[in-house]
């Protein structure tokens, strides 16, 4: 991909190792998107929550690692479906001031509760993928405890 964000899923289902490493992997493809959900103008968009299924049986070989970014929770939901969604609640980030990649919550930990967004059904096509998230602690002399850590292979280039 030109950004090379992960922007798809898939499963592994063997991993040989001798005589030499192969994983076999098998990719999602998304369920159709309900009537009422928020669509994108760009129809080429990737579709990073949902409902997913495997269109085939096809396992795809892959001797390099470098094609997969981290692991995602996924819950099946009936025979050959799964459920990936962003969690229901999240919290809003401002980036730290000379760092590229470390974040704070943009409110007090007392305000907190007050001010957590809820993302409705209708508008999962906003999220692309999750960015695995690192929550720092004696970091800088415990200067940036609290604060979080995102994955900069799985933010975009420029923000």
């Amino acid at each position: 991909d030109e950004d090379a964000l992960a922007q798809y899923y898939g499963q592994i289902k063997k991993i040989d190792l001798l005589p030499e490493f192969v994983l076999h992997v098998a990719w999602f493809y998304a369920c159709p998107l309900p009537e009422s959900t928020i669509r994108w103008h760009d129809k080429t968009m990737p579709i990073g929550c949902g409902l997913f299924k495997f269109r085939n049986s096809k396992l795809n070989k892959y001797t390099e690692t470098n094609y997969f970014s981290h692991v995602v929770a996924i819950e099946p939901l009936k025979k050959g479906v799964y459920k990936i969604f962003p969690r229901t609640v999240v919290k809003f980030l401002a980036l730290v001031k000379g760092f590229k990649s470390v974040y704070m919550g943009l409110v007090e930990e007392e305000e907190e509760t007050n001010k957590v967004g809820k993302i409705c059904v209708l508008e999962h096509l906003r999220f692309c993928h999750k960015i695995p998230t690192f929550c720092l602690t004696e970091e800088r002399g415990g200067s940036l405890q609290g604060f979080w850590e995102l994955d900069p292979a799985g933010m975009p280039l420029y923000l």
